[in-house]
């Protein structure tokens, strides 16, 4: 199989990085306003608990990024997958691909994202949307035409279960901006944090609502740009 095509070089997906970005600024926002009352002085059990809790959250998330951050290259005959902080590479050549699977897969209990398995002698390598922005163009040209047609169902299938969390989504995400406004406006001390917080959020929101307008698209004409 040859891949006619330029190098491509993945982009994460949106979604995550901002979710991680959310959740490790909001444990930092709670253990700074913890810290900021003064809840770890005297004897406050239950304080010092949600402090070091949240220390724990902000620590593991931050880790846990770390460690599943890879960068993915497809070029003309081959396609690299890096780990960059475990210093891992895998490479599957494209003339030794023996089996390409399209599947959908759920994510949070609640999302559905699609992903590509790719066989070639004794590696597989899987890229999925849920990691990957341009997903889309990382494996236009490896598909063939039974996974082409699969893809089609599957992106439908996702387009018809994410629509109405997504609608939930925008709806906390507008809650949170709100209450992030007003922490920003009468609460400066914590300026530092939230409003990283709020700037995150907004781009969550962008894209969420960008993505909504998406899934619309399919399921009413077929033609999307996931």
């Amino acid at each position: 199989m040859i891949l006619n095509t330029h190098l491509k070089i993945s982009l994460y997906n949106p979604f995550r990085f901002c979710w991680f970005i959310l959740m490790i600024l909001l444990s930092g926002f709670m253990t700074f306003f913890l810290y900021s009352k003064n809840v770890l002085t005297g004897n406050f059990l239950t304080g010092k608990f949600v402090f070091g809790l949240m220390a724990v959250i902000f620590l593991t998330l931050s880790f846990y990024a770390l460690y599943k951050f890879r960068i993915l290259i497809v070029d003309n005959n081959k396609i690299i997958s890096y780990y960059m902080f475990r210093f891992q590479k895998k490479i599957i050549y494209l003339n030794q691909i023996q089996e390409l699977d399209l599947e959908n897969f759920m994510a949070f209990r609640s999302t559905a994202f699609r992903r590509i398995i790719i066989t070639s002698n004794n590696n597989i390598l899987k890229i999925s949307d849920l990691e990957f922005d341009n997903f889309e163009k990382l494996i236009d040209q490896i598909l063939d035409k039974k996974t082409k047609d699969k893809k089609l169902k599957i992106d439908k299938l996702k387009a018809q279960w994410n629509l109405s969390f997504l609608n939930i989504d925008i709806y906390l995400l507008y809650a949170l901006i709100i209450f992030l406004v007003y922490a920003c406006i009468w609460h400066s001390e914590s300026l530092v944090l939230t409003l990283p917080l709020l700037i995150c959020s907004s781009l969550f929101l962008y894209q969420a609502t960008k993505r909504k307008s998406e899934y619309k698209k399919i399921l009413n004409t077929g033609n999307h740009k996931f």
